[in-house]
């Protein structure tokens, strides 16, 4: 199975986008690098989505795309929250509109973790989700991690 249909969404919406000049994540310490931001292990996960439902998603042990900082959008912010989770936040801007995307994680990303998405665009609806991720184990022999092109 491939990324979901959700996480392909907000990607677009990303990509789409050149980021305002106002860095909007209100976190804790300085901002992070990809290196700082949470790797899940890889193999294996139960998936649970509010939107899209219950699902297995082989992870590469790559930075999840939710959290990856697109060059076209140069004002991404990722800090720690005061949980000592992570915060990703995003305004963009370009000629078809224009898009907000928050993201915040908490967990170990070693056995389960929770990721909170709250996406908003001129060019449509909102979208909110929270996703419970749960490793389940290795992925079958020869099974293609979702996250990776």
């Amino acid at each position: 199975m491939r990324i979901s249909h959700f996480l392909a969404i907000a990607g677009v919406a990303i990509g789409i986008a050149g980021c305002s000049q106002k860095p909007v994540v209100q976190g804790v310490g300085p901002q992070l690098t990809e290196a700082d931001m949470p790797h899940p292990k890889p193999g294996l996960w139960a998936v649970k989505s509010a939107v899209t439902g219950a699902r297995q998603s082989c992870l590469s042990g790559q930075l999840l795309p939710l959290f990856t900082v697109r060059t076209d959008c140069t004002q991404n912010s990722r800090q720690r929250s005061a949980d000592g989770g992570v915060m990703m936040d995003s305004r963009c801007q370009s000629s078809s509109g224009s898009s907000h995307v928050m993201t915040s994680a908490t967990g170990d990303y070693q056995s389960a973790f929770a990721v909170n998405l709250v996406m908003s665009s001129s060019n449509g609806p909102s979208i909110k989700d929270h996703l419970d991720y749960t490793f389940v184990g290795p992925c079958a022999a020869g099974q293609h991690p979702d996250d990776q092109p």
